[in-house]
């Protein structure tokens, strides 16, 4: 009460449930609850447009590869996967490569309008999903 909460955890949740291993106990998908489409595409409009604002340029662009891949397949992935699954349907194939590179430490330099251009596609089609899911 009184507290707006993380509005990341729904996006922790997913991610824990379907790529989380146990250490002891039960696996994760036995113990976290699923979550819905909707709300996970929900948070991740939200996501990524935080990554955009707030976050290095190679987060954000990994970051929206990611959603776009969730957004298209239904699929959680970590940022360097998001990042090889755009590379692999050759999107802004020079800057996910660059953010890819600068995530691995090896630089790699991203030119900002097409960050917001690869940024604003990821938003587009997350948006697309989200209408089909609220049908």
């Amino acid at each position: 009460h009184g507290h707006a909460g993380d509005r990341d955890l729904i996006l922790h949740y997913a991610v824990c449930r379907e790529r989380g291993f146990a250490c002891f106990g039960k696996p994760p998908r036995e113990v976290l609850p699923t979550t819905s489409r909707l709300l996970v595409l929900n948070a991740l409009i939200a996501e990524v447009a935080w990554g955009l604002e707030n976050a290095p340029q190679r987060y954000a662009v990994l970051n929206a590869c990611r959603a776009w891949a969730f957004a298209e397949e239904g699929r959680i992935l970590s940022k360097v996967e998001g990042g090889a699954w755009a590379l692999a349907r050759s999107f802004e194939p020079e800057t996910v490569a660059a953010a890819l590179a600068a995530q691995q430490g090896t630089g790699g330099y991203l030119e900002p309008d097409v960050v917001v251009r690869l940024v604003e596609a990821s938003r587009n089609s997350l948006a697309v999903a989200l209408a089909a899911e609220s049908r």
